[in-house]
């Protein structure tokens, strides 16, 4: 993502989520996709894949980053 890479990071982080899909970096690899499909210009699923976190982590300290990262978009 720092690459600048989002569609091969969301790729890379699909694969992950197949071959670890309850492992001990699930909710940082969630971020890391939403975060990505933000970059990328997919804000509605961004979206929905953030609540669907929210719902499955309510606790998370990575609930703050994705509030953040969901911010509308300054006006330019």
């Amino acid at each position: 993502l720092q690459r600048g890479a989002a569609e091969e990071a969301l790729s890379l982080l699909g694969g992950h989520a197949s071959r670890f899909q309850a492992g001990t970096l699930a909710q940082e690899r969630e971020v890391l996709a939403i975060e990505a499909l933000v970059l990328l210009g997919r804000r509605a699923e961004a979206q929905q894949r953030a609540e669907a976190f929210r719902t499955k982590y309510p606790t998370s300290s990575h609930l703050v980053r994705l509030q953040k990262l969901l911010r509308p978009p300054a006006p330019e």
